[in-house]
């Protein structure tokens, strides 16, 4: 429809065409105790073809939020809208040199970019001849959008999660085989607390390669589902409870366990008078 908003989704896949690898991050780590209903969240678009060359780009943008919060969406969105101009005018100021981003703010609110001297002169002249291309099918990006609120969900609810949409999928390549490539998505979610114990983190991959926004939304949220009903049926009151010592899945331990063990390794090391790794 004309005038209307491109929704976040579509922004990515547009950063996708352009070669961009976009990123998504909503963790608790590194928050005070006081921000417990609060996330910290991050946004990262990433290159590795530049000025006809091998070069890694990688700009970014962070806040922190309340994922049930009313302007949550919107914030998270800003943050995407903000690295998608960033990586625009990377692309328009440095034709010939790799950018690198710096931690003061210019007069249009961006973060400053500057020349990378070390990447750029990495740059072989003579074999500057990389031009990517993405096997991205037109019109894979159009209908409803709801990836963000699927996201902000699971933060809601404890979960930490992390996505990429990314290249890497289809068959190994090298790096200077970048032609077609095929993008695909990419979502851990971790589990930090379950039945009032920490647990270790120890995030769970799902993938899709159908980049519709329908599947990519379904995708977070029957991902989340599965990992909490799993969560719930190995605890008191569920199903399995009493199956496994800690009350976790197995697989899964404590983060008193997690500690415990390392611990109990490092004083192993000790004793032998082997160093830590």
């Amino acid at each position: 429809m004309e005038g209307a908003q491109i929704t976040p989704w579509e922004v990515r896949v547009g950063l996708a065409r352009r070669g961009w690898q976009t990123e998504l991050r909503l963790t608790r780590t590194g928050l005070a105790r006081s921000d417990r209903d609060r996330v910290s969240a991050g946004c990262w678009a990433r290159r590795m073809h530049w000025a006809g060359g091998i070069a890694e780009v990688c700009l970014h943008e962070h806040g922190v939020l309340d994922p049930a919060g009313p302007d949550a969406p919107s914030r998270l969105r800003d943050l995407i809208d903000r690295v998608d101009r960033l990586c625009a005018k990377a692309e328009r100021d440095f034709p010939d040199t790799v950018p690198c981003q710096l931690t003061e703010r210019g007069e249009d609110g961006l973060l400053r970019l500057a020349v990378n001297t070390f990447q750029t002169g990495h740059l072989i002249p003579q074999r500057r001849d990389l031009t990517p291309s993405e096997a991205i099918p037109p019109g894979v990006e159009a209908g409803p959008d709801a990836h963000l609120f699927a996201l902000l969900l699971a933060a809601k609810d404890g979960l930490e999660a992390e996505d990429s949409l990314n290249p890497h999928f289809g068959r190994t390549r090298y790096a200077r085989d970048c032609e077609n490539r095929d993008w695909g998505y990419k979502l851990r979610l971790a589990v930090r607390e379950a039945n009032g114990v920490k647990v270790a983190f120890r995030p769970q991959e799902f993938t899709t390669r159908l980049l519709a926004p329908r599947a990519v939304s379904g995708l977070i949220g029957g991902s989340k589902a599965a990992l909490t009903d799993l969560f719930r049926a190995y605890g008191p009151e569920g199903e399995l409870a009493g199956m496994t010592p800690n009350g976790l899945p197995p697989g899964f331990e404590t983060l008193a366990e997690m500690i415990a063990a390392r611990k109990a390794e490092e004083a192993a090391r000790s004793a032998e008078g082997t160093p830590s790794p």
